[in-house]
């Protein structure tokens, strides 16, 4: 173990930099680094989204990969995983929908992969920005997709925030088939609500009651 004093920190490879306006800068540009370099193709261009609208489509004439490239599309998704939970919540999408093909990756899943990675190439100086404008006000966001999986299973996103930046972000497909999007958001709200639950325990144990008026939003 080892003690850093400052604004600058270095933690489970995450770059931490603490600013006079009381906010923190996190950023994971070697971990970012080390995943395009690990990939088994070029990532020379750069891509201004990390996904196109053909994300959770899955065909099943497109050829599955070789052992050595479903290898390293599963050591790469790991990677990004890492950093998407971490500071890059911009990539959680698509990293979510990834994780779910590691076991039998094709073509199509490889360039969706690749995409990702050209744009984290060109983005690689984007860092996450958190801040509290009031430490004891809450505020949470819940949306569902529906029905927007191969097997009719919607998809859940929800995240918190104080102010500036969110965190203990969710972004999943949902593990039940619903009729209706109505019943989609239902299912929604209850997957991400113990997120909400567990923040506004954890600050009552640190002293810090929320007000009762919080926001949450669908």
């Amino acid at each position: 173990m080892s003690n850093t004093r400052g604004k600058e920190h270095e933690f489970i490879g995450m770059n931490l930099k603490f600013t006079d306006d009381r906010k923190v800068k996190c950023s994971m540009k070697k971990h970012v680094l080390k995943a395009i370099n690990s990939f088994h193709d070029d990532i020379t261009r750069d891509a201004s989204t990390p996904v196109t609208s053909y994300l959770f489509g899955v065909r099943e004439s497109s050829p599955h990969l070789s052992e050595e490239k479903a290898d390293n599309f599963h050591s790469v998704v790991a990677m990004l995983l890492f950093i998407s939970r971490r500071c890059r919540l911009d990539i959680q999408t698509a990293v979510g929908f990834l994780t779910t093909r590691v076991s039998a990756p094709d073509q199509d899943d490889w360039n969706k992969l690749k995409r990702v990675l050209q744009y984290l190439r060109g983005t690689i100086d984007l860092v996450l920005t958190l801040g509290a404008d009031d430490l004891l006000s809450m505020f949470a966001w819940v949306d569902v997709s529906y029905g927007v999986h191969s097997d009719c299973k919607s998809h859940t996103g929800g995240a918190v925030s104080w102010g500036w930046g969110v965190l203990l972000t969710m972004c999943k497909k949902q593990k039940l088939n619903t009729k209706s999007s109505t019943e989609g958001e239902i299912v929604g709200v209850s997957d991400f609500m113990p997120n909400i639950i567990w923040a506004r325990m954890f600050l009552e144990a640190q002293g810090e009651v929320l007000k009762k008026k919080n926001s949450i939003s669908g």
